[in-house]
């Protein structure tokens, strides 16, 4: 019992110590998947932005809506590219590159400042159009029920007799209606379309206007974030830009 006491437990876990060049190496893999990744999402930013049609809106306010939805890969191409432990060296074409890659920070942070107004206006301009459109849409089919109204009255009463039956095949027939009632039963009828119809389309652009709003909330408040983050990146990599100068003074 007392042997137990004065004896330290044994481990038996065998752990394995990673030494320096482990760590080297680990950073090193870090780096270069934030190399890969910022390399992937150029190419699918040039895919996106390509052919570019700055005249529609439609496009440009998607198009910047799907560059704020994957920032993040961006972002997170950054943090790892720019990830250094203490006394890692660096060589001076990658700290040429780094420097580059700081600055690039700093104009990806005002671009993403300069799309807030940018899809504020498109979002205006769509809404302005899709209510232009539904103008349109409703005079045309007002004029289309003023033109069979005006049919009606071109009718002679064997032809009024047909239409007013196809209409109204559910009701039994009523040989005692009078042919001015017929026309005023099958004018409300184009009236009661006419309005389901308007109130449909109404319907339609509210939905529209309430689903453009919510994204461009979303998208702009993205825009806001991400500009603040790729400028705070470039405030926070300044070592990268002194130390590049450094360097071209020495040599």
């Amino acid at each position: 019992m007392l042997k137990s006491i004065l004896q330290p437990p044994q481990n038996n876990n065998r752990n394995i110590l990673t030494n320096e060049l482990t760590q080297e190496r680990t950073v090193k893999l870090v780096n270069l998947l934030g190399y890969v990744l910022l390399t992937f999402m150029a190419i699918d930013y040039v895919a996106l932005l390509f052919p570019p049609q700055l005249l529609n809106p439609t496009w440009e306010l998607n198009t910047i809506g799907k560059i704020i939805e994957t920032v993040f890969v961006t972002l997170l191409s950054f943090m790892l590219i720019f990830f250094r432990p203490e006394k890692q060296a660096i060589q001076q074409g990658e700290l040429r590159i780094l420097t580059w890659l700081s600055w690039l920070s700093l104009i990806l942070g005002i671009i993403c400042f300069l799309f807030a107004p940018l899809m504020i206006n498109n979002a205006l301009r769509i809404n302005n159009t899709n209510r232009t459109n539904l103008s349109v849409q409703l005079t045309n089919q007002r004029d289309r029920v003023e033109q069979v109204e005006l049919q009606l009255d071109g009718l002679n009463d064997t032809q009024l007799e047909n239409l007013w039956r196809r209409n109204n095949r559910d009701s039994a027939p009523n040989s005692g209606t009078s042919t001015t009632e017929k026309k005023a039963q099958l004018s409300a009828q184009l009236t009661s379309s006419e309005q389901a119809n308007r109130q449909q389309l109404q319907q339609r652009l509210r939905n529209r206007q309430r689903s453009l709003l919510k994204m461009t909330f979303k998208w702009v408040l993205g825009t806001i974030v991400a500009g603040v983050t790729f400028v705070s990146l470039w405030k926070y990599t300044d070592w990268a830009r002194a130390f590049f100068q450094e360097t071209k003074q020495r040599f």
